[in-house]
């Protein structure tokens, strides 16, 4: 893996997942990080009942974050096998995969009805199950936390 094409890769990576799905299935949008630090890569689902994927990557570092659903943080290293035996961009695929097949479900804790304070994520990789725990830093533990499970669903397109 080239570090210095990792926004490229993947952008290419979250299209070709895209395109195996039916027609109006979902959306992508592409867009520079608001922070100047590389890009962002939305995979939405048409469907609100899939889990929404957000992959961040910046040329030169060649990692991946992936945001799964509402809060769920998976830091993916440029070496990969952070949660697979597969290099960064596989193990990538391989997890965003697992979300698009509705393999995804996540507890939230919310600060004021949508302040994602606290996540913890499991993905289902074949037989093997991945969890990744979010919590956000210098959270007053005073202020009343609202939790909520979703269970997602495959990503499939909307009856009109």
């Amino acid at each position: 893996m080239n570090h210095v094409s990792i926004e490229y890769d993947i952008e290419k990576l979250i299209r070709e997942l895209a395109d195996t799905l039916p027609p109006n299935c979902a959306s992508i949008d592409v867009l520079n990080d608001p922070g100047g630090n590389g890009i962002l890569v939305s995979l939405n689902p048409v469907s609100p009942t899939a889990a929404k994927i957000v992959a961040h990557a910046k040329n030169g570092w060649g990692g991946v974050d992936l945001l799964f659903g509402r809060g769920t943080v998976f830091e993916i290293l440029p070496r990969g096998r952070c949660y697979t035996d597969l290099p960064c961009l596989e193990e990538a695929g391989e997890l965003c995969l697992a979300v698009v097949h509705g393999n995804f479900e996540e507890t939230v804790w919310f600060r004021r009805s949508n302040i994602v304070v606290q996540a913890v994520g499991k993905v289902r990789v074949g037989s093997k199950m991945i969890t990744s725990k979010y919590r956000k830093f210098f959270i007053n533990p005073f202020i009343s936390k609202e939790r909520k499970h979703f269970s997602y669903t495959a990503y499939r397109c909307e009856m009109q």
